[in-house]
């Protein structure tokens, strides 16, 4: 019973605009099997509420709406939970946190759909009209694949820090995977949690994200600029390339981010960024070598993992972000010495904010030239979406 009023508490939360990933990760009084049926009931409900929406009744409040969508979900793909059990929490469930009437409307709702598991279609688990954009620029197979892949579980990757320590040191822990620094593992749990994560062995990053660090190419004794530095990953993988040699400066709009860069470097023993707390179009702090532009974006390429990112995202937020992200690259551009290098990277899969925005750049900045383009496709390359571009200056 615990597990699910728990994943009702979070799902509430995340209604109002929390984050899942966030309050799981804050919960350590669940552990073992039930921290995994926690996470799976979770992520798993919110991937699929837009389809298991279509099957609920309309204009009921919200914290029925949310224990029938848990229970749906469990319905129909947990079958290894018992229907009795289901039906049972629910309606006690709706007695603590709705009212009377409301659990007996529930508990005739579910035994009404335990004697017929209702189905629904998976096209609803994205917003229809984000499905249409994909079939519009990608075609409808792919499209469909896209979603597919969005709706799959993934498995935690890390990026090896070797400042602290070797690779090979942790393959009993972890299974590797295609980077020189990548390995991934399942995880019931919280990350912090894992062995050697509080020694600063790790940190949590995806395949892609090491691709675009690696594409900053810096040497020991350089100046980089990362203009949207949080939450670091990128940031912390340039400063263990460097060697602790140079400057980082890791730029960032909120200060709370900005904590999150500083707490994160603590544990890598990464001692040569400094953290400044400004708007990336605007700050002015010199010339750099390299600098990293990791924009903020729509995540269409990490809906995978940012699982509430889909129903928050709206159709205009594409314009309002591509402006945003040129604007970055103009004061990037200003920053740069003189045949220094721009690294532009979204983790969106949308044209409108990768390639037409470099476009854009292009043409309003001659002095320089696009050296390299790097796309990761979700569904094609198993790993999260990931755009990157190279500007050399010349």
């Amino acid at each position: 019973m615990k597990v699910r009023r728990k994943a009702f508490e979070i799902l509430v939360k995340a209604e109002r605009g929390e984050f899942a990933r966030d309050l799981l990760e804050g919960e350590d009084r669940i552990t073992g099997k039930d921290r995994g049926l926690l996470t799976q009931i979770v992520y798993g409900t919110i991937r699929y509420q837009g389809a298991l929406d279509r099957i609920i009744q309309p204009h009921i409040p919200i914290e029925n709406r949310i224990i029938l969508r848990i229970a749906a979900y469990q319905l129909i793909y947990l079958s290894r939970i018992p229907r009795y059990a289901i039906v049972n929490e629910s309606v006690d469930m709706a007695k603590i946190y709705s009212t009377i009437r409301s659990s007996r409307f529930i508990n005739a709702v579910l035994r009404k759909w335990c004697r017929e598991v209702p189905q629904v279609d998976e096209k609803y688990t994205h917003p229809e009209w984000l499905r249409k954009r994909w079939i519009k620029q990608l075609g409808n197979r792919q499209a469909e694949k896209l979603c597919s892949f969005n709706n799959q579980i993934p498995p935690l990757m890390v990026r090896i820090n070797t400042l602290k320590v070797a690779p090979l040191s942790v393959k009993k822990q972890f299974k590797k995977i295609g980077h020189p620094l990548g390995y991934a593992t399942e995880i019931d749990g919280p990350v912090s949690k894992l062995r050697g994560f509080k020694e600063g062995y790790f940190q949590v990053q995806d395949i892609s994200g090491m691709y675009v660090g690696d594409m900053v190419d810096v040497r020991p004794g350089m100046r980089v600029l990362d203009l949207c530095a949080a939450p670091g990953g990128k940031t912390c993988h340039i400063g263990q390339k460097m060697r602790n040699r140079g400057e980082i400066v890791a730029v960032d709009v909120s200060a709370n981010k900005i904590d999150k860069i500083k707490e994160n470097c603590r544990r890598l023993g990464i001692k040569n960024i400094k953290t400044v707390v400004g708007d990336g179009r605007k700050i002015n702090l010199g010339r750099f070598d390299w600098i990293l532009v990791d924009a903020p974006c729509s995540n269409t390429g990490v809906l995978r993992r940012r699982i509430e990112a889909r129903w928050r995202l709206r159709q205009d937020d594409f314009k309002r972000l591509a402006k945003l992200q040129l604007e970055l690259l103009d004061n990037a551009a200003r920053q740069v010495k003189r045949k220094g290098k721009i690294v532009y990277s979204t983790c969106s899969i949308d044209k409108e904010e990768n390639r037409d925005v470099v476009e854009k750049f292009m043409k309003n900045h001659h002095g320089f030239r696009l050296q390299k383009v790097l796309i990761r496709t979700p569904y094609k390359d198993d790993m999260d979406g990931v755009y990157a571009a190279l500007l050399a200056g010349k």
